[in-house]
């Protein structure tokens, strides 16, 4: 039984088996589990673990605690994270400068600023579809596209190329476009920055 067969037979991407079995060479996919030195039942176990989403896979302690502080920061100063600390935010706001006339006052090319209620809006619905999917389908659709990958090359994927490309272009013409339309973070620490202790 080779990964593809794995694959099919639970009607999953065969990259989901892959990382669940730890196979990291992709010509390995066409192999067996015998193979692979991987029994059937060790097999099981880890897909079915992969597939269940269990809570100790999702709730990373590193990423909770890295979480909690980020969001302790932004309880003390409300836009130190997104405003200072976010790499691709700074890369955008440089995009979006490029198209911006020497006097800083208006886009070369016409810049548009979505109403803030439309783009919260949209952040929501995402926010509430990447949650529902991840638990339901088992699928984490923010790490398909993530757009922090393009500072870490090897990771970037087919998707996440495009949804990249798509990002920066359209920086040059909306605000940070990531942040305010599909951030998960970004939507956490406008909830939280309410209560924030300073405004900088």
């Amino acid at each position: 039984m080779t990964i593809a067969t794995i694959a099919n037979k639970n009607n999953q991407q065969e990259e989901l088996i892959q990382n669940a079995l730890k196979i990291k060479d992709s010509s390995s996919k066409e192999k067996t589990l015998k193979e692979l030195g991987i029994s059937e039942k060790d097999a099981s176990s880890k897909i079915q673990k992969a597939l269940n989403f269990k809570a100790e896979e999702i709730l990373f302690p590193p990423r909770i605690i890295a979480l909690l502080v980020f969001l302790g920061i932004v309880l003390a100063a409300n836009k130190f994270i997104c405003g200072w600390a976010c790499q691709f935010g700074t890369l955008k706001d440089f995009i979006f400068r490029l198209n911006r006339d020497s006097k800083d006052k208006e886009g070369i090319f016409k810049q548009y600023k979505i109403p803030f209620y439309i783009s919260n809006t949209i952040r929501i619905v995402f926010f509430i579809l990447f949650t529902f999917i991840a638990f339901v389908w088992s699928f984490d659709i923010v790490e398909a596209i993530n757009p922090f990958t393009i500072f870490k090359p090897a990771a970037l994927t087919s998707i996440s190329i495009v949804f990249i490309f798509l990002l920066l272009v359209s920086s040059l013409f909306i605000y940070r476009p990531w942040c305010h339309l599909f951030c998960p973070f970004g939507l956490l620490g406008w909830i939280v920055k309410k209560c924030s202790r300073y405004k900088i």
